[in-house]
């Protein structure tokens, strides 16, 4: 469980308090205030089933990228028609490192491979494509999109402000 939190400027979003994001069970260098709402309201970071990726601002979508890939074991691939920033071959050696959001109250989102990269086809093969995305210089929104919302049951808890989300296997219920 981790509070949700009230931006004057923006009353209908969703804001969390994203503490900090690990890969690999190491935590990713971000600096200080990285994710803080700031005072004309602009930052911070929303919970968003509207929008399909998570977009992270460049002070930590840059050391988070870095961290990945050098927590990865694979061939990358550059020029992807997806867009994506960070494309590997999806071979069956193909280590991808565990992602974890780290959020205010000790609450822990880990990522599955699934809630993490997307699966393509392409003509040199399959590709696993990270889900995850520059949302721009310092002081930009960042947003927890549907991607990493998947197979996740999440909670809403607007009387107490609280955000709780467990993972869950949707298909099976």
């Amino acid at each position: 469980m981790t509070p949700l939190i009230y931006n004057l400027f923006f009353p209908t979003f969703y804001y969390l308090i994203l503490a900090g994001i690990s890969v690999a069970g190491k935590p990713v260098p971000i600096p200080e205030g990285t994710f803080d709402i700031r005072f004309d309201g602009s930052g911070g970071t929303i919970i968003d089933s509207g929008t399909t990726l998570t977009y992270l601002p460049a002070p930590a979508y840059k050391p988070f990228l870095a961290a990945l890939r050098s927590s990865t074991r694979g061939e990358e691939v550059y020029g992807s028609a997806t867009g994506l920033d960070l494309c590997y071959k999806a071979t069956p050696d193909l280590g991808l490192p565990v992602i974890t959001f780290e959020f205010a109250g000790d609450a822990k989102y880990t990522l599955s491979v699934k809630n993490a990269f997307v699966f393509t086809y392409e003509a040199n093969g399959e590709l696993a494509c990270l889900a995850i995305a520059s949302s721009g210089p310092a002081g930009s929104l960042g947003i927890i999109g549907n991607i990493q919302q998947q197979n996740f049951q999440i909670a809403y808890d607007l009387d107490n402000n609280k955000l709780s989300f467990r993972q869950k296997n949707c298909a099976s219920t």
